[in-house]
């Protein structure tokens, strides 16, 4: 799999798991009284947190990487 593949699952896959988290945040929050700005900032906040704490987590057991949809990181050559 090419390092551009690899950056994009790792990139949209905590989008995604954001975005079904603040889905789920719903059931316990009314968050369509919510401003929409403040939902996407929900979004982001949540996505955020998951790859930080994947991220953190997978320093010390690589195999939580998974998480992130690739258990490898992309590799940048210099130019």
């Amino acid at each position: 799999m090419s390092d551009f593949v690899i950056s994009q699952i790792r990139t949209y896959v905590p989008m995604i798991v954001g975005a079904f988290l603040a889905w789920l945040l719903q059931f316990g929050f009314d968050l369509y009284e919510v401003e929409g700005q403040i939902t996407v900032v929900i979004v982001a906040a949540l996505s955020a947190a998951y790859y930080f704490i994947v991220r953190f987590l997978a320093e010390k057991w690589p195999g939580i990487g998974v998480l992130l949809g690739v258990n490898k990181a992309p590799e940048y050559s210099e130019s």
